[in-house]
C-alpha cells in the first residue's frame, strides 16, 4: 500500500469515526512520506493524527503532532496549514484546562 493510498484510506476511517484504524494508517502513510521525504504528506498526516488524538481527549499527544505541524507548515510557508495547527493547539491546551494559554495561541 503506497503513501498515498494509506492516507486516503485512513481518511475515510477517520470520516467513520473508526479512529484506532485510520490512526494506524495515518502513521504508516506518515513513515512513508518522511522515508520519500515527502513534506506536504508529512504535513497532512501530523494534523490528521493531531486531530484523532484532540477528538479522542489525548491533548497532549495532539499537542505533540500540531506543534510539529506549525514548526513544518511555517518552514515552508504554508500559511493556512500553520493557522489550523494554531487552531488545534489552542483547543488542546483547553482540553487540559490551560485556557488562559489557549487564549493567547
Amino acid at each position: 500500500m503506497t503513501a498515498d493510498s494509506s492516507f486516503h484510506k485512513a481518511e475515510k476511517f477517520k470520516s467513520s469515526a473508526r479512529y484506532k484504524d485510520a490512526l494506524l494508517l495515518f502513521k504508516r502513510a506518515k513513515r512513508a512520506y518522511e522515508k520519500d521525504n515527502i513534506v506536504e504528506g508529512r504535513l497532512r498526516c501530523l494534523m490528521s493524527i493531531g486531530d484523532i488524538y484532540r477528538m479522542t481527549g489525548k491533548f497532549e499527544l495532539a499537542e505533540k503532532n500540531y506543534s510539529e505541524a506549525v514548526k513544518i507548515s511555517s518552514k515552508i510557508k504554508d500559511k493556512t496549514t500553520a493557522a489550523d495547527a494554531a487552531v488545534g493547539l489552542g483547543l488542546s491546551a483547553r482540553g487540559l484546562g490551560r485556557w488562559k494559554e489557549a487564549l493567547k495561541i
